[in-house]
């Protein structure tokens, strides 16, 4: 699809009136100017606002003539290629041998759309090494300390990216607008979930001015799956609890589940947000067990039912309709603990 840059907005007034966030992108302009070097991540399970954060973010520098290099705790998943170009993502599963050579010595360490420690893996193990400074870019609720720049009212980290492109001035070109419109997507449910807004929409019209198709980018990320998807969801609906009068849906993945399925690399992607879309629903919730036996949870709701709250209960969190967390097994026990809190919720 040809660039059809500027049929829509000229870049000279389509900000025309927008207020931009100058405090929270001074900070982060500021602090980048101060250093040289960076390494940039992202959290455990990397998703589409994270990848695109990060990789924006190394085209942003790379701009600026810093040094700087994207390692993530594993391959980018497949269907999500199309927004890392030339491999410039690396990683500690398949590349930890390389990654061992270098010398991060007065690094920065820059953790996009992840503000817990306990979700960089190996990243943080090996930038303490070097005694790497740390400092985060995220939209997610989390407690303010030095370096975390963090607004929770951005639907998306992406949304942050795009807007410290516009305000320094620096230009975009369509593979970057590609990534971040992706990140926006996935991160807003295409534009419908409640933190979306004007400046949301404003975002995707304008990377859409880049000249790409938004429906090949939503097929990439929604419905690239494998046959055996299908089959995966059947077993996960059969195990399901579906409690109506409680106005909740609890799913389980146990590893047992997996065998002889072809599902590729995002397995349970979006499931726990098509549990959601059922009438008088408040949460759904998608328990998924790891492969040491251990519990990860995605948690969705509607209304004012607060999932980062309850998420918080067991040390994770995120926003007040979409969050997640983690609890060391046995996964039965942990499952029971958060149905409980679910119920709670889903009360109040």
């Amino acid at each position: 699809m040809a660039s059809t840059k500027g049929k829509y907005f000229k870049e000279s007034d389509c900000l025309k009136g927008f207020i931009f966030n100058k405090k929270l992108l001074d900070e982060i302009s500021g602090f980048i100017q101060k250093h040289e070097n960076f390494v940039l991540t992202t959290h455990i399970g990397s998703d589409p606002d994270g990848l695109a954060s990060e990789i924006s973010l190394y085209f942003f520098l790379k701009k600026l003539k810093k040094n700087v290099i994207i390692i993530n705790n594993e391959p980018v998943p497949e269907n999500y290629e199309f927004m890392a170009p030339n491999q410039i993502v690396k990683n500690t599963e398949t590349g930890l041998h390389e990654i061992e050579k270098m010398d991060f010595t007065g690094y920065v360490l820059i953790s996009l759309d992840n503000s817990e420690t306990n979700r960089l893996g190996k990243i943080k193990e090996f930038c303490d090494r070097f005694k790497c400074s740390l400092a985060t870019i995220d939209h997610h609720i989390v407690k303010k300390q030095k370096y975390f720049f963090v607004d929770d009212s951005y639907a998306a980290t992406s949304e942050i990216i795009w807007e410290l492109y516009k305000y320094t001035n620096t230009p975009l070109n369509r593979q970057i607008a590609i990534s971040l419109y992706a990140g926006i997507i996935a991160d807003t449910g295409n534009f419908r979930f409640s933190k979306t807004s004007v400046r949301t929409h404003l975002a995707g019209g304008d990377l859409l001015d880049y000249g790409f198709s938004p429906d090949d980018v939503y097929r990439k990320i929604f419905e690239s799956s494998p046959p055996d998807r299908l089959k995966l969801f059947k077993k996960i609906l059969d195990k399901a609890i579906i409690n109506t009068e409680k106005k909740y849906i609890a799913a389980f993945v146990k590893k047992s589940m997996f065998r002889k399925l072809k599902l590729g690399d995002t397995p349970t992607e979006g499931i726990v947000n098509q549990l959601l879309a059922v009438k008088d629903i408040k949460i759904s919730a998608l328990m998924t067990e790891t492969p040491d036996g251990h519990l990860k949870c995605s948690l969705r709701s509607i209304d004012d039912v607060n999932v980062a709250a309850l998420a918080g209960k067991f040390g994770g969190g995120g926003h007040r309709n979409a969050a997640g967390l983690f609890v060391k097994g046995p996964f039965d026990d942990a499952a029971r603990k958060i149905i409980i809190e679910i119920e709670k919720a889903v009360s109040v």
